[in-house]
């Protein structure tokens, strides 16, 4: 370090104002103006510990951090000072907005590489998907930063196939914590996870050596191949229904009216839990039968695979749809018990054009944490709740309660669409209205040459779930809702 002091030089103690953004002069190389043999001057300034260079190129101004280590700032500061004179440089802002990347000729290193993944896919795929990449890529991280690891892997264009071998090794022994928090128990990684995080260093290290961003240079070769990351075992052919019919009458048998109407549909149509919570008053047709689910408001909420379909619903359980309506016009099919009892005060809303200003006021005042269309279906679905709906771990946890009390052991609300999904298919429903009814998409060849009929579809697995139906039907009838 003694020898990087001569070439760095910090301002002093006491020489800046108390603001903590500001700007003061300080020295790269021996010097704070360095000039190029064209006659342009770059000038070297500190803020927040960080070097920064200020110039004018094309009769433009530009400013760019250089960082807060003195090494690669020098590195850094050398290169812009050689773009300059061969005619090649240009700011970040004006970076932006190129086609293909330029190439990066300095060496970024393995949490500079991941940061800059994670901002991009923050904009692209939501805050949801950037917290489960962040907790993925940290226990890489633990890993790469390891002062020995740091010794042999200073960059991540260093990365080799000895780093993801040692890596596996690491990630197999290392303890995580199964809810995220840092005083519960710890246990050791699960397969499923040792994979999870590989895949999505691969999936980094991918874009990262992509033409169109070159963070690396176009001769390293990714070594998170197949073999590396191994596979998950495929799930048994010959596996039961995780809940078969008897054991959802034995739940029904058990269940309180709240229950009963909001699980109602769960328990015999395929919905997963974000497309139950996610149904308004007006996605109920009841003179044809059927829930309209898929995007609205412009592509602002929509399906996990974007599809738009009619899932007509058994006529027997039409009145406990109507129970969860209860006489409003718009609004969450499916509201939270304190909603229901009226222990809060929530919005209302008496038309789908209501509930489009609503939504648009509440884009409005988070505009700034808005940056894709996941994030717009986050806001969307806190409206929701702001309009008394209830929320997936809601349903997920009144389930679990309904299944303790009927003995139903290790399930989950997920199991009720498997359930479903397995009962379509054993009632013999065609191939193409199981994937339709399941909201999967139907683009087969065959889909070119003949057409589906959900109706009769969900009729012969009505007759398929005729116990469960008339168990329900009783079960309402008890509680004085039929």
């Amino acid at each position: 370090m003694d020898g990087l002091q001569r070439h760095v030089r910090m301002p002093e103690e006491g020489s800046t104002k108390s603001t903590r953004r500001q700007m003061v002069r300080a020295e790269l190389l021996g010097e704070h103006t360095h000039e190029t043999r064209t006659g342009i001057r770059v000038h070297v300034w500190v803020r927040d510990g960080r070097f920064l260079a200020r110039g004018s190129f094309q009769r433009k101004r530009f400013g760019e951090t250089l960082g807060d280590h003195g090494r690669n700032a020098c590195a850094r500061l050398r290169e812009i000072l050689y773009e300059i004179e061969t005619g090649r440089y240009s700011a970040p802002s004006d970076s932006r907005k190129h086609v293909i990347a330029k190439v990066m000729s300095s060496r970024l290193t393995l949490r500079d590489l991941l940061n800059d993944f994670l901002r991009e896919k923050r904009k692209l795929r939501g805050q949801r998907t950037c917290v489960t990449y962040r907790s993925r890529l940290a226990h890489i991280l633990d890993y790469a930063e390891q002062p020995n690891q740091l010794t042999r892997y200073p960059f991540a264009e260093n990365i080799d196939r000895n780093f993801i071998v040692e890596l596996r090794v690491f990630l197999h022994s290392c303890l995580v914590s199964p809810n995220g928090r840092i005083g519960a128990k710890q246990r050791q990684m699960t397969a499923r996870g040792v994979i999870n995080s590989l895949e999505c260093f691969r999936t980094a290290l991918a874009w990262a050596s992509n033409a169109a961003v070159r963070k690396l240079s176009a001769s390293w070769v990714n070594p998170l191949t197949n073999e590396l990351i191994g596979k998950v075992d495929s799930k048994d052919p010959f596996r039961p229904s995780p809940l078969s019919i008897d054991a959802r009458v034995r739940m029904v048998g058990m269940m309180d009216a709240w229950q009963i109407r909001h699980l109602a549909l769960s328990l015999v149509l395929p919905l997963r839990p974000n497309e139950a919570t996610g149904l308004l008053v007006s996605d109920v047709d009841f003179e044809h039968g059927w829930l309209n689910v898929g995007t609205r408001f412009g592509g602002a909420d929509f399906t996990k695979g974007r599809q738009t379909f009619r899932l007509p619903y058994p006529r027997a359980i039409e009145p406990l749809i109507r129970h969860c309506v209860g006489g409003r016009v718009e609004g969450p099919l499916l509201r939270s018990r304190h909603a229901l009892a009226g222990e809060y005060v929530a919005l209302e809303v008496n038309s789908i054009e209501d509930l489009r200003k609503a939504f648009e006021s509440e884009l409005l005042q988070a505009a700034s944490t808005v940056q894709c269309e996941q994030d717009r279906k986050q806001v969307f679905r806190r409206l929701l709740r702001k309009l008394g709906g209830v929320t997936e771990d809601g349903l997920a946890a009144e389930f679990s309660r309904a299944a303790e009390s009927a003995c139903v052991k290790n399930v989950t609300l997920m199991d009720l669409r498997r359930a479903n999904t397995q009962g379509l298919k054993d009632a013999g429903v065609p191939h193409l209205e199981l994937r339709y009814l399941t909201s999967h998409t139907t683009s087969d060849i065959l889909n070119e040459y003949t057409s589906i009929d959900p109706v009769a579809a969900m009729e012969k697995y009505s007759a398929f779930l005729r116990s469960l139906l008339q168990a329900m039907t009783t079960r309402s009838s008890e509680l004085g809702m039929a």
